[in-house]
């Protein structure tokens, strides 16, 4: 009877040793997963850190560089430019590309080329449409004549950058007519953008992006899923315009925000404690675990003396 209970005993604490292992083996487990996790952190938050902002300065102070600095807001822009308003943009020959090259357009824009082209998003247009897309992006003012005529007099102005003293200056190509100011002066800001789409096609997948997150457009500029492009007079691309060749002209700097790291640094600090605390609580797991395997294995010790014992009983009671 007592070798049957020592027996049953063994086997339960066999069982028990097993779970208080396997419990060992899966904080072990858990904590290479934290140890991942906390050198993706890092990762993270070095990429992070490092990251600047794309920013232009204006009225005293840098600002985030948006679409509307970049590409204007349509019929507001237009109004902006008839009340001779200060357009920040300094080199309206920039424009805002995806990596294809594909003019990233917004609604407004995409709105009045699908309507007066009749095609879908993406497709590049006739040269013909152009004065007419201008007219109903400026809202009817000037008209596509005009338009028409001002492109056939357009003083089309470029910057230029000295490959020895990186200092940028605008150039000009002068043409023989003088066209109304107003007209020049949207010709100036809309026509290399409405160009540019023309030629190269465009695109309104990223709007929704750039609706939702602020920061959206300054760190897609800095990871290169958007491009800074300088069209020319026929709507082609210079190859060698690039974000740092914006920044060296000063048409854009790169800057590190201060309260972006705080947050940043904030951050970091918050997901290195949760990760810590995690850690800390599996340690003392694995430390009870092993405490209740060792005390188990002693007593696995004990109850396999007395079977031992109870057997060779067994076997000098029957002569053995």
């Amino acid at each position: 009877m007592g070798f049957a209970i020592a027996q049953i005993q063994f086997l339960s604490l066999t069982r028990r040793k097993a779970d208080y292992e396997y419990g060992l083996s899966r904080d072990a487990m858990q904590k290479m997963i934290l140890a991942r996790e906390m050198n993706q952190l890092t990762r993270d938050y070095n990429s992070k850190i490092s990251q600047k902002q794309v920013v232009y300065y204006a009225d005293g102070k840098y600002n985030k560089v948006n679409y509307r600095y970049l590409m204007g807001a349509g019929p507001a822009t237009a109004e902006d430019i008839r009340q001779n308003q200060n357009i920040q943009k300094s080199n309206c020959n920039m424009v805002l590309t995806d990596p294809q090259g594909h003019v990233v357009l917004s609604e407004c824009y995409a709105r009045v080329i699908r309507a007066v082209c009749g095609i879908s998003n993406g497709e590049p247009f006739s040269e013909n449409y152009i004065p007419d897309i201008l007219e109903a992006i400026c809202s009817g003012s000037p008209t596509a004549a005009e338009f028409r005529d001002g492109i056939a007099s357009h003083t089309w102005s470029a910057t230029a950058t000295s490959p020895v003293t990186g200092e940028s200056t605008q150039v000009e190509i002068d043409t023989t007519d003088e066209a109304n100011e107003i007209v020049q002066r949207l010709l100036d800001f809309f026509l290399p953008i409405v160009k540019a789409a023309s030629v190269n096609g465009w695109t309104t997948e990223y709007n929704a992006n750039m609706a939702q997150n602020e920061d959206y457009l300054t760190n897609a500029l800095t990871s290169g899923s958007l491009v800074l492009a300088e069209t020319n007079e026929y709507g082609y691309y210079d190859e060698n315009a690039s974000l740092t060749y914006f920044a060296i002209a000063g048409d854009v700097e790169l800057r590190s925000d201060s309260d972006k790291r705080k947050e940043i640094e904030r951050w970091y600090l918050d997901e290195q404690e949760r990760i810590s605390e995690k850690e800390t609580f599996i340690d003392m797991d694995m430390q009870d675990l092993n405490t209740q395997l060792e005390a188990i294995k002693a007593e696995i010790e004990s109850v396999k003396s007395i079977i031992q014992d109870a057997t060779q009983s067994i076997f000098n009671w029957g002569g053995g």
